[in-house]
């Protein structure tokens, strides 16, 4: 988000490049930086407690795993994922409500 942060600055006057990143936020309650075990979250963790302080929303850090999405690339797809068979109807949020 700094990135596009940045990009805001320099397209629309700060008062405005701000208005719009809470604007496309602001459903938001949280920044969460979801630990792995891969590599060195410093930067990471910078990175989201400035966005989680520019947005004024809560920053946490989660103790995660790569499970779900080497499941998700590699399967098996099991009770964790709806899938829908190849020529089945096609799926509609309605269906969801």
């Amino acid at each position: 988000m700094v990135t596009y942060c940045f990009w805001a600055l320099l397209t629309y006057d700060p008062e405005t490049a701000i208005w719009i990143l809470k604007e496309e936020m602001r459903h938001y309650a949280r920044i969460a930086l979801i630990d792995t075990g891969l590599g060195d979250l410093r930067s990471y963790r910078s990175y989201a407690q400035q966005n989680a302080e520019l947005l004024g929303i809560h920053y946490e850090e989660l103790k995660g795993s790569l499970s779900y999405f080497q499941k998700l690339l590699w399967g098996p797809w099991d009770e964790d994922f709806l899938v829908s068979e190849r020529g089945g109807r096609a799926l509609a949020l309605e269906m969801f409500l």
